[in-house]
């Protein structure tokens, strides 16, 4: 697709009347330069895909002082459309969920043989047992017991009986002492059980406390689309930011001073991306394509103070500021 000069033309002479060169648009933007002088030459087939089109474009707009929207309407027959934009989005998502799909059926299958022969196995030995025992003749049954012995043995069964009725006597006695003794101990055990349960609860009261806050502090969609955050850490000062992709999308970090620390693409191969921040008290990130990457702060999940999956809103500044 080849874009009309016009728009580049508008663009470039934008830039020229501000002084500034396309390295200079590059360092505010984070777009590299050979995708900066394509938008300028109508040359879109060179962007990383439809989706870059417009957010490039947006953000030159922006940068040079024009205004996006009305540059971006004006225009609209020319550049890909949002529903193209997100058929390509959704057909990436689908192709990317159908393949696990297929592979857990093909697993499925191949398991399902080996299980119907072990179960035919534990059939056949069951079956197998039952007839061995069917087969086997019963015992004889013991003899019966001759009367003249039985007589016999009787007085001293009887003798037999009256020493265990006084055995059983004295056992009674001594369980009823050791009982008492049980029932002492349990006192004792029940108190610490409650000091236990005491402790268990201080203990979840004080992780409750120390559970990390998000808090929109302010947000602003003047010149491109911004939102700050109040960070309260834990009382560990654990501050780990992860972004997870589900698409391609490009992001840019940066401390409190301006200084670069992450700038590349982010995909769904390299998800989940985390950082540790527990030495910084404040940094921003942009995100392209932000309907596409989720942002935790220590697991707690940052909700977006502009809806991403609008295209205009595909772009999106993020601030992160730990407060006390």
């Amino acid at each position: 697709m080849v874009l009309k000069m016009e728009l580049g033309q508008r663009l470039k002479e934008a830039r020229e009347e501000k002084g500034l060169s396309l390295s200079n648009i590059q360092e505010m933007t984070k777009i590299q330069t050979r995708y900066l002088q394509a938008i300028e030459e109508g040359q879109l087939s060179v962007l990383p895909g439809t989706f870059y089109t417009r957010a490039f474009i947006r953000e030159y707009a922006n940068t040079v002082g024009l205004n996006a929207d009305q540059l971006l309407e004006e225009y609209e027959e020319e550049l890909p459309s949002s529903e193209q934009e997100e058929y390509e989005r959704i057909s990436r998502v689908q192709k990317h969920s159908k393949q696990p799909s297929s592979e857990k059926h093909s697993m499925l299958f191949s398991v399902i043989p080996k299980i119907l022969t072990v179960l035919l196995i534990v059939a056949i030995v069951v079956f197998a047992y039952f007839f061995y025992q069917q087969t086997i003749e019963p015992e004889e049954s013991p003899n019966e017991e001759n009367p003249d012995e039985v007589e016999i043995t009787r007085g001293n069964q009887a003798q037999e009986n009256n020493n265990t009725e006084e055995n059983e006597s004295d056992s009674n006695s001594d369980a009823e002492g050791t009982a008492n003794e049980e029932n002492k101990d349990e006192g004792n055990g029940n108190a610490g059980n409650t000091e236990g349960n005491e402790n268990a609860e201080n203990e979840a009261s004080q992780q409750e406390e120390s559970k990390t806050e998000l808090n929109l502090a302010d947000q602003s969609n003047s010149g491109g689309l911004s939102a700050e955050y109040e960070v309260t850490l834990p009382e560990d000062d654990e501050f780990k930011v992860t972004l997870t992709a589900t698409d391609q999308s490009w992001l840019t970090v940066r401390n409190a001073e301006g200084q670069v620390i992450y700038d590349d693409m982010l995909t769904a191969d390299k998800s989940p991306e985390e950082f540790d921040f527990a030495d910084q008290k404040e940094v921003t990130m942009r995100i392209g394509q932000a309907g596409v990457v989720d942002v935790t702060v220590n697991e707690e999940k940052l909700e977006y103070a502009f809806d991403p999956t609008k295209p205009k809103n595909f772009v999106q500044d993020i601030t992160l500021k730990v407060v006390q």
